[in-house]
This record gives structure tokens, C-alpha cells and sequence, in this order.
């Protein structure tokens, strides 16, 4: 397999991206397990070490407790607003995921995200006491059902959830495997699909596209262009952060309109260096109940019931910016006049 490792010549630079609000995110890996065996997948997100005691470290339930405490009455206090993703693995098969999406929801006022595999029977999301407020569904060509896509879509989509599907195309197996499935979801959902490009499954965190046919490309780019229209015509109870993205020419977009998959196909997703405020804004939480500033497990702040903010933005070593959670966070590129005093929290 090649991977697309050159960065884009366009004149058209993003010098700093910025939030619009004060919001927290949050990136919560409630395990480490996942019940399908997808080739393509990191053995890290699927095995399940922490989660089955192969490895120590997966929270208690006391550690659970507290770190959700220290959420309601600190971190969010006030009403601040947040947005937070659930995943795994497979977060629906924690044996809390029912009751950590109520008190997010309920208790808190969070939006709450999952991306999930969609296997759990119709009846398992029938009988939730809360539904989270968005789901992305990861489409995988080696083990999903899509008429049980189908007939799930049928409860969800009238309930309110907000769907996008993670369309996972593999140049590879394009006809028999992304085709198949597309073709397979009933046409009134096809709206939903977001292309989700493949990355290479090393445990390097530094991970590069899979290199895609130009007529891929295309139709990858066409699909995500219809998703972002269905978004902006349909309203919805998840209100996802869209950060502006600035540009050298002088000009603005959002990362919504950028779009991530362009961000990381046209190599605009290259951070190092420049000066982002991972820790402060956003967390990630890990299966192994470690708290990091970002995805790309940047900084470590500590445990989930012992876990401190960073009062400063922190300089990125990374080669390149792969997950949307980071991708919208403040940065900032050296140069940039704003760069020296970039991140500082205030008190």
C-alpha cells in the first residue's frame, strides 16, 4: 500500500485555527475491546487487554465516579458548554455506557457523540433511557450488515439522533467492499455518508493516508460535499464546534467547510512546530484510564481521577494532525504575531 506523504504546493496556507467558543471537548475511550476484527484496525483498539484485565489499569468504578464529579462540578460548572465523544473499541459494550451517556446528557447538558459499529440489536437502543445526540457509524465492508443498518436507521433518524456514517473506503477493495456498502445503505440515509479515508495500521501515531485513485478522490470529495449540505439544511440537538480557519491569502473558512478529509488529503494537516492548545481545551481519556492533552497523546496530564489542565499552549512534534478532535483545536504557526503569547490561560 502507498500513502500519500506530500504535502499540498498550494500558495493558499492555513496560518492558525481558532474556536469560536469556550466550549470543552472531550475524546473519551471508554475501552479497549471491540467485538468485530476489522483488518485494517490498530490491535490496540480492538483486543481488548485493559478491558478483559489482560493489562492493569482499566477505571473503576470508583475512578469513574470521581472523574465524573470533577466534570459536573468543576470543569463544566457555570454551564459551560461542552462536547464529548464516546469510544472504544466499542463503547456500547461497557457495562456503564448507559448511565455515563445519561449523566453527560441529563446532568451535565453535554452533547454527546459516539462512534460506534451500530451492532448492538435494535432492541439495545430502544431500551437506552437516554440517546446520545449524535452517532457516527463506522461502515466496515468485512462485517457489516446493512439491513440491520437499515432497519436501525428506521428508530434512530425519527428519535432525533444526528448520523453520519464513517464510509470506510478502501482503495483496495473499492467495487465488492465501499460500493457494496454505499449501494447497500437505503437511499433516503445515503445523505448521512461520510468517506472516511483509511490510514495505515502501524502503532506509529504519526499515520499517513492510504493513497486513493484519482477517480476515488473524486467521488470521496462528492459524497462529503453532499453530507456537509444535508448538515447545514437539517437542524439537529448536537452542536458540534466548527473553528475558523485562517488562511496566508488573508481569507477565512471553517473546518467544516475545509472539510477534514480535504485538511488531510491536500497535506494541510501539517502541525509541527506551531504552538496548539491541546490540554487546556480539549482532553483525551484512554481505555487504560490515563488523561491526555489530544488525541495524538500529546502530553500526559495524569489519571482520570487525579488529571490536571495545562495553563499554556504546548509546541507540536508531530508530523501530521490526523484526528478531527485535535485538527480543530487553536493553533497557531510560528511567524504568526500572535505565536509568542498563543494558549496562555488567564487566572
Amino acid at each position: 500500500m502507498t500513502y500519500n506523504t506530500q504535502q499540498s504546493m498550494s500558495n493558499r496556507k492555513v496560518t492558525k485555527i481558532k474556536k469560536p467558543s469556550n466550549a470543552f471537548i472531550m475524546f473519551w475511550h471508554l475501552t479497549d475491546f471491540c467485538n468485530y476484527n476489522c483488518s485494517y484496525c490498530p490491535p490496540w483498539l480492538k483486543a481488548g487487554d485493559y478491558h478483559q484485565g489482560r493489562r492493569e489499569g482499566f477505571p473503576t468504578n470508583e475512578e469513574i465516579d470521581k472523574f465524573l464529579n470533577r466534570l459536573q462540578y468543576d470543569i463544566l460548572k457555570d454551564n459551560r458548554r461542552s462536547h464529548i465523544m464516546l469510544s472504544g473499541g466499542e463503547p456500547t459494550v461497557h457495562k456503564r455506557f448507559a448511565e455515563i451517556v445519561h449523566r453527560l446528557t441529563v446532568d451535565m447538558g453535554s452533547d454527546v457523540c459516539i462512534t460506534t459499529n451500530l451492532s448492538r440489536p435494535l432492541k439495545f437502543w430502544q431500551g437506552l433511557e437516554t440517546l446520545p445526540a449524535g452517532m457516527n457509524i463506522s461502515l466496515h465492508h468485512e462485517t457489516t450488515n446493512m439491513d440491520q443498518v437499515n432497519e436501525k436507521m428506521e428508530f434512530l433518524v425519527p428519535a432525533g439522533v444526528q448520523i453520519q456514517f464513517n464510509l470506510v473506503c478502501d482503495p483496495d477493495n473499492w467495487e465488492e467492499g465501499t460500493m457494496n456498502m454505499f449501494n447497500g445503505l437505503d437511499p433516503k440515509f445515503q445523505k448521512y455518508i461520510h468517506a472516511w479515508p483509511l490510514h495505515d495500521n502501524s502503532e506509529i501515531r504519526n499515520r499517513h493516508i492510504y493513497q486513493y485513485s484519482p477517480e476515488q478522490s473524486k467521488w470521496m470529495k462528492e459524497r462529503n460535499l453532499i453530507y456537509r449540505t444535508t448538515r447545514k439544511s437539517e437542524r439537529s440537538k448536537f452542536k458540534q464546534e466548527n473553528s475558523d480557519v485562517f488562511f496566508s491569502d488573508g481569507s477565512i473558512s471553517t473546518i467544516k467547510q475545509v472539510s477534514e478529509t480535504a485538511f488531510k488529503q491536500g497535506g494541510q494537516n501539517w502541525f509541527n512546530g506551531w504552538k496548539c492548545r491541546a490540554g487546556s481545551q480539549a482532553i483525551d481519556v484512554n481505555f487504560s484510564g490515563e488523561v491526555w492533552s489530544s488525541v495524538c497523546k500529546f502530553t500526559k496530564l495524569g489519571r482520570l481521577d487525579n488529571f490536571e489542565l495545562l495553563k499554556d499552549s504546548v509546541l507540536c512534534n508531530r508530523d501530521i494532525c490526523i484526528h478531527p478532535m485535535d485538527l480543530g483545536l487553536d493553533k497557531c504557526a510560528p511567524g504568526e504575531p500572535e505565536f509568542e503569547t498563543w494558549g496562555k490561560v488567564e487566572g
